[in-house]
């Protein structure tokens, strides 16, 4: 019995600290102007209800690093933290994880990308600041489901994602792979406000760690248009098919 209150409240620490990183990422994202950035509908209760000590560490593993780069920007009087480029914070984000690719990637990224980059669990670890544009998930959704259940695509589109990306871990490879996927939409599933994206996603970049194993993949799209909450598309690019 003792072992079994002992992991109880061990767990409990875990999903505390993880909620408390959670806030404190939100508060900051909302000082750097990203006001639409919300940490829990539900006063986190997914994390604290139904989330264990592995799932939680996991959690504040890939959060921590983000978090470091804005509180370290914050106390370095040459940098201002609110005029940054994208490619800023991924470079930090990549060298507090001691993640690196193989590539340039200044050569390869574009600064108005979304940047994404999952784990092995396809739990989302990194998302550029641009991502919250097009989407209204909270933090707590985004850390406790698998890509597939927040976002839907075509089946064949899904299918080609997940198959290139379990290719890229289970076989260890290190070079850019082409998704080779059409243009196409992707719908939040289950939402507050149900935005939706038409996408153009290319590539996947492999990211490795110190010992050269490929333990995360960087996942860039451009967005061409997108749906907001009442239903209207605004169109980012001229040749746009509506």
């Amino acid at each position: 019995m003792n072992d079994i209150c002992t992991s109880l409240t061990h767990d409990r620490q875990k999903q505390e600290y993880a909620v408390q990183l959670i806030e404190k990422y939100v508060n900051t994202l909302h000082h750097m102007g990203h006001t639409q950035v919300v940490g829990s509908y539900l006063d986190y209760k997914i994390i604290k209800n139904q989330m264990d000590e592995k799932c939680a560490q996991r959690l504040i593993d890939h959060l921590k690093p983000a978090i470091t780069i804005i509180s370290n920007l914050e106390y370095d009087k040459e940098l201002n933290i609110y005029d940054q480029q994208e490619g800023f914070y991924l470079k930090r984000f990549l060298f507090l994880n001691k993640l690196h690719s193989n590539y340039n990637l200044d050569e390869i990224l574009d600064e108005s990308d979304v940047i994404e980059v999952y784990d092995a669990n396809h739990i989302q670890m990194y998302r550029s600041f641009n991502f919250f544009q097009y989407c209204s998930y909270s933090f707590e959704e985004i850390f406790t489901n698998e890509w597939w259940r927040l976002f839907k695509r075509s089946v064949f589109v899904t299918n080609k994602i997940i198959e290139t990306a379990e290719k890229i871990f289970s076989q260890h490879l290190v070079d850019i792979h082409h998704v080779n996927c059409p243009d196409h939409w992707v719908e939040e599933t289950n939402s507050k406000h149900s935005y939706g994206c038409y996408v153009q996603q290319k590539i996947m970049v492999p990211l490795l760690n110190e010992k050269n194993k490929v333990v995360a993949i960087m996942a860039p799209f451009s967005v061409l248009k997108y749906r907001d909450q009442d239903g209207n598309i605004i169109n980012l690019k001229e040749n746009t098919i509506n």
